[in-house]
């Protein structure tokens, strides 16, 4: 497992944006910040990872570059941010159904 000596700690940052801006509207405006990535955006929400300390740069870049967006909450954990605002939430991936054994071929039935 990694830890965070080595990997460095990370802040989530959760922000309101217009409702016209995607994920490649929020890339561009987060470039001139070296840490940011871009977790999410749509829906008028979007979740920017940084580093602490480039925090205010990242809200600020995001603020000037997308007119109308502002930050409203931080965490350490992207887990904790999305139980506080369920808007947030990425959508649940559907599970593959696995067929009955009666549908599967003889062949693959082992004998008891």
């Amino acid at each position: 497992m990694v830890v965070k000596s080595v990997r460095g700690r990370r802040r989530y940052t959760a922000f309101e944006v217009p409702s016209n801006a995607d994920r490649h509207r929020a890339e561009t405006a987060v470039s001139s910040v070296r840490s940011a990535k871009v977790v999410t955006c749509g829906h008028g929400y979007a979740v920017i990872r940084s580093l602490p300390s480039e925090r205010a740069t990242l809200e600020d870049a995001m603020c000037s570059a997308i007119p109308g967006s502002r930050p409203f909450d931080c965490s350490g954990t992207l887990r904790a941010l999305r139980t506080r605002h369920p808007q947030l939430a990425a959508p649940r991936r559907r599970r593959k159904r696995r067929a009955p054994c009666d549908a599967l071929p003889k062949r693959f039935i082992r004998p008891l």
